[in-house]
């Protein structure tokens, strides 16, 4: 047939899914069909495709059917595949044999669609380091591919099978956490890593690789990565556990405004970062005292400078609890950023405030500008939020979603209010200024900070539970609520796994969201049974 008889063809196979409600349609046999019909998005009710075999090139129709489940475009010539990660609910995708080279770039389309299922195979795809946003994937195709790199892999926590097979892989280490904790069955899954450069890059490996039984390869494969540095375990075949329940590695508390520490059940403020050279702490103490004063001499025209501008005088309230009472009790992180927003602030001081207050104004951020200069690890801090920033619109929407995930820790028992207070603050400063380096790392630091600590009360909550035989995975939010009124002894820890539990979507956007810079969330999320 020619590609005018096939398309004929397809519009009428097309208009007959449209009036029988379809959930299905193959196009499979019309080898010669160029381009779809328009009024294949008319089909409403479909949930699988088949275009396997077609000459297919444009596929920008397909993202606009609402209801498709399953896309399977193997051996046709697709090479932009861009608005086939845009389809909502799509959830298995086949490209095996079509001439896609890259994975779209998710932070400038739309959101990733949820993928469960994705074939690459026989592709010439050599890049795949936006797969690490598609953080529902349980099976990954990629053999007979050009890919040498899986580094950005290691976020798939969610991976079941990952086929590697005839690629040009050579270094599998960087997946050794993903769990496979479902392998077994008939399918083909777990790890397959057969005619790849790793599966002879070790006399261990190469045994590894030609274990028939999936299970057994894929805890044997994943135990000996794990003994190669950065994880020096001794490895004993035979010994490994496939779909063992290991607790995530949380991060430590990193030099952010807001860092926390654990104390008697309670996630409470800590003072950090001082110098270590005793000249320099001389004058980072002699700076903190000035400041004060300083600070003191502002007070008459607090009032006059919160009436006409309240952003400012918000930002020297928290200049002045950055402060405190006591120098060794002072986050010098958290100070800098205070001030840095009172010097941002003061800037537009002469267009509002009376000429002497705005004079006043204008000294005082001259000199905390100055006094800043003393703290070496408040430079450090500022030096490295200047070398990497983000986009507004990637601030403003981190921004947003930490305060849905974080927005009611007020009422929570487990969290000090002092830390909910800084955290407000710390969101309010960087939606108010999202284009402020210093805002960005603040809050995508401080944030890290607050939530790796809630995680390790939750996983001290979730031991406790899995030793009373309560499955995590299987409780609704009233259950887990239950089971906090019965914790005695561990009602703190239990109340933080009913927060992440309640609060589930929000913290599983943040694991998508920040897939690069916290690997460790979804891990986490895991492993208090929360499904991503």
């Amino acid at each position: 047939m020619s590609a005018e008889d096939d398309y004929a063809e397809a519009e009428r196979l097309v208009s007959r899914a449209i009036e029988n409600n379809a959930t299905r349609l193959s196009l499979n046999e019309l080898t010669d069909l160029e381009t779809l019909p328009d009024t294949i998005s008319r089909i409403s009710t479909l949930e699988e495709l088949e275009l396997g075999g077609t000459r297919i090139t444009d596929v920008e129709r397909i993202k606009h059917l609402p209801r498709l489940k399953t896309l399977r475009l193997n051996g046709s010539p697709v090479a932009n595949a861009k608005p086939l990660f845009e389809t909502p609910g799509l959830e298995t995708l086949n490209l095996s044999g079509t001439q896609v080279e890259q994975i779209p770039n998710f932070r400038k389309s739309q959101k990733p669609s949820g993928l469960l299922n994705l074939s690459l195979a026989d592709t010439p795809l050599w890049d795949v380091t936006q797969l690490q946003f598609l953080l529902s994937l349980e099976t990954l195709n990629l053999s007979n591919t050009e890919v040498e790199d899986i580094g950005s892999l290691r976020a798939l926590y969610n991976l079941q099978a990952l086929d590697l097979t005839g690629s040009k892989v050579s270094d599998l280490r960087a997946i050794a956490k993903v769990k496979f904790d479902r392998v077994g069955g008939e399918r083909r899954r777990g790890l397959h890593f057969a005619g790849t450069p790793a599966a002879i890059s070790t006399p261990e490996l190469a045994e590894l690789s030609r274990i028939e039984d999936d299970a057994e390869r894929t805890a044997e494969t994943l135990a000996y990565l794990k003994t190669l540095p950065p994880w020096p375990k001794t490895w004993e075949r035979g010994q490994a556990m496939a779909g063992a329940n290991a607790e995530p590695d949380l991060p430590k508390q990193q030099p952010a405004p807001v860092e926390v520490v654990i104390h008697d059940d309670r996630i409470g403020l800590s003072a950090a970062h001082h110098a270590a050279d005793s000249a320099v702490e001389l004058r980072a103490r002699q700076g903190w005292t000035a400041l004060q004063d300083f600070l003191d001499d502002l007070e008459d025209q607090r009032p006059r400078i919160g009436n006409s501008m309240p952003r400012l005088a918000k930002a020297l309230d928290r200049l002045a609890a950055a402060l405190g009472e006591d120098y060794d009790n002072v986050n010098a992180i958290a100070l800098g950023t205070h001030g840095d927003r009172v010097i941002r602030q003061s800037a537009e001081a002469r267009e509002v405030l009376m000429e002497e207050d705005a004079a006043d104004v204008e000294a005082f951020a001259a000199s905390l500008a100055l006094l800043l200069e003393r703290f070496p690890e408040w430079l450090a801090y500022k030096a490295d939020a200047v070398s990497a920033i983000p986009t507004v619109e990637e601030t403003e929407a981190l921004a947003q979603e930490v305060e849905q995930a974080l927005g009611d820790l007020d009422e929570e028992p487990f969290v000090s209010p002092d830390v909910t207070l800084a955290m407000e603050d710390i969101m309010a400063f960087a939606q108010e200024a999202p284009d402020d380096p210093v805002a960005a790392k603040g809050l995508r630091a401080s944030a890290a900070n607050v939530i790796s600590a809630m995680g390790a009360m939750a996983l001290t909550g979730a031991r406790w539970m899995r030793n009373q035989g309560l499955d995590l995975a299987r409780m609704s939010v009233e259950e887990t609520k239950q089971a906090i009124a019965k914790s005695v002894g561990a009602a703190v820890s239990v109340t933080a796994v009913g927060y992440f539990t309640l609060k589930a979507a929000e913290f599983a956007g943040l694991a998508s969201r920040m897939a690069t810079e916290w690997p460790w969330l979804a891990p986490l999320l895991r492993a208090l049974g929360i499904t991503i």
